[in-house]
């Protein structure tokens, strides 16, 4: 999906069964390898790399809504081809359970899918709890019992 010369955004296939796999690159007749599992989903909030704060919205009033957005959210119904966006007219929703959290508070969801502009990330729109604490929370996205890394989120009244 992008190749630069310090990153790689790739899209592990949604055919792939869970177990180990290999990664292999190659570049310039030199190559590099390593090994990883495949689980049924391993989210990953979209965060600014520098402090770990969701993004695009670092900051919100609690009370208020805010889109988070993630990946590895595994197979969806409707299905999506691998590399492919969503087929017109459609929001494809992860099969496993998702849950959301934002400063140890259970929050649900008002939208969860993949839009139609995007290829492999999720999005989850939610309210921040008006009775969180103004300051850095943490945020949790845990889908099919698999918890992402903490992202942080700025809440303000």
């Amino acid at each position: 999906m992008y190749i630069s010369a310090t990153q790689i955004n790739l899209q592990i296939p949604y055919e792939l069964a869970a177990g180990s796999a290999n990664l292999v690159v190659r570049s310039g007749g030199e190559s590099a390898s390593i090994g990883f599992t495949i689980q049924a989903a391993a989210p990953g909030i979209f965060v600014d790399y520098r402090n770990g704060n969701v993004v695009p919205d670092e900051s919100v009033a609690g009370g208020s809504a805010i889109g988070i957005y993630a990946t590895g959210a595994g197979l969806t119904t409707p299905t999506v081809a691998t590399g492919n966006l969503p087929s017109a007219g459609t929001t494809p929703v992860p099969n496993l359970p998702v849950t959301v959290t934002i400063g140890g508070v259970a929050v649900t969801p008002a939208y969860i899918g993949i839009p139609s502009w995007s290829v492999g990330v999720l999005q989850i729109d939610v309210t921040a709890p008006a009775s969180l604490a103004a300051g850095y929370q943490a945020v949790v996205v845990e889908i099919g019992g698999v918890r992402s890394k903490t992202a942080l989120l700025n809440v303000t009244h």
